[in-house]
């Protein structure tokens, strides 16, 4: 059955996968209200533990969206025109993870030691001072926002030049564009996209460096800024594929059809084995490397009581992916393809706790054991579910495809691949 682009400009995420959306963003919710009380009772650092890890993994997926549907753009790819405004959509939690991610600063000195004044002879004070720590990495992660944010403002203003039924709400102050405008809009969000991923992959770079890397200013890993900033791009393609399966009711069918499952399968195997790559990548230079202030990093994590997160960590997010989505059947098969990016975003998850934990409780306090459980994954779930509930939200309001794009019906229709 032919869908008709003109009739998808009144088309919005049906009832149905609204209430899905949100029956699904309340249980896990409600598993989170749970999980975090208890993982504070048992240490308190725990609660800052999850949300440092809940902060980096949000926020990034947030920006991850919005720049795999600007590398849609910027490439001119056919085939994904029509999961642009999903992905993109994840912008909308960019605000609410930006005020999370502000809340490690509350604790900053317990994340930094060098912070509270405490001398190494490995710390670089010049760079790391807590005022200029601070000051860059606001600066880096606001522009980053602010230009999420308007790269969505811009594709949602272009829709509304075209559909009177959406200036409703929000959308009010928008007008009817020429075909004039809307080419200026397209442009401006091609050129800006190209800022953005550049701005995207420094900034998130240098985040990295710093807000994780700079937990132990003895490691140094010349690759561990790229590392970090993929696996937020990596988070947005699966969070994608994700939202996809999960509008994929009446209508919605057939635009989310099995060709876009086996292109979003095929995206999340291809991005998660090069982020294994440079995770070994890394690890083979520092192994033969054998230098003291890279090794003791590694070491830490490679014996127990982390050794079996490591492990977990690296199937989730690399073995798993790889081993299930090499056949097509797979791919587009909601029941196999859902769970398996769900853990592959779980073991994004573990990587993030797996670079902050150690670090801050092991090496630096020298507590023993490892403070992460079944509690951890609970809260996990429990903001999951929260920014499920802004997303579900955001996307009922606006067209769930980019109604303003030309080459919108080229992604319709599988038999244009």
């Amino acid at each position: 059955m032919k869908v008709n682009p003109k009739e998808l400009a009144f088309l919005h995420v049906s009832e149905k996968a609204v209430d899905r959306m949100l029956w699904v963003a309340y249980v896990l919710m409600a598993v989170g209200i749970l999980s975090v009380p208890v993982a504070f009772m048992l240490e308190h650092e725990r609660l800052w533990f999850i949300l440092a890890a809940n902060a980096f993994l949000f926020l990034g997926l947030g920006h991850g969206g919005v720049l795999f549907a600007t590398a849609i753009r910027v490439v001119y790819a056919k085939w994904g025109r029509h999961v642009v405004r999903p992905a993109e959509a994840l912008g909308a939690l960019i605000p609410v993870g930006y005020l999370l991610w502000l809340l490690i600063f509350v604790k900053v000195k317990d994340f930094y030691y060098w912070a509270g004044g405490h001398a190494h002879h490995h710390h670089p004070e010049v760079w790391l001072n807590l005022p200029f720590f601070t000051l860059r990495n606001l600066g880096i992660v606001t522009v980053i926002s602010l230009l999420a944010l308007y790269l969505l403002y811009l594709s949602l203003k272009a829709d509304a030049g075209v559909l009177p039924e959406m200036r409703r709400g929000w959308f009010r102050r928008f007008g009817d564009l020429s075909e004039k405008e809307l080419e200026s809009i397209r442009k401006k969000l091609v050129n800006l996209g190209v800022v953005y991923a550049l701005v995207f992959a420094w900034g998130w770079s240098t985040v990295g460096f710093d807000m994780v890397m700079g937990m132990d200013p003895i490691f140094y890993s010349n690759m561990f800024g790229g590392y970090f900033f993929w696996s937020l791009f990596l988070a947005g393609v699966a969070a994608t594929l994700l939202v996809v399966l999960l509008l994929r009711r009446g209508r919605l069918r057939e635009v989310f059809h099995e060709a876009t499952l086996h292109d979003l399968g095929k995206a999340v195997f291809a991005f998660s084995t090069f982020w294994a790559y440079l995770f070994w990548s890394q690890l083979l230079v520092i192994w033969y490397g054998r230098l003291p202030e890279e090794t003791e990093y590694l070491f830490t994590r490679f014996v127990e009581p982390w050794k079996p997160y490591l492990w977990s960590a690296f199937a989730a997010s690399w073995f798993v992916p790889f081993a299930v989505l090499i056949p097509k059947k797979t791919k587009v098969t909601p029941w196999i393809v859902g769970p398996v990016t769900l853990i592959l975003l779980a073991g994004i998850y573990l990587a993030r706790l797996l670079e902050i934990v150690p670090t801050v409780w092991t090496t630096v306090h020298g507590k023993p054991g490892a403070p992460v459980g079944i509690w951890e994954f609970g809260a996990f779930l429990g903001f999951a579910g929260l920014f499920l509930l802004i997303y579900a939200l955001f996307l009922r309001n606006v067209p769930v495809v980019p109604v303003s794009d030309p080459r919108l019906e080229d992604a319709l229709h599988p038999e244009h691949h």
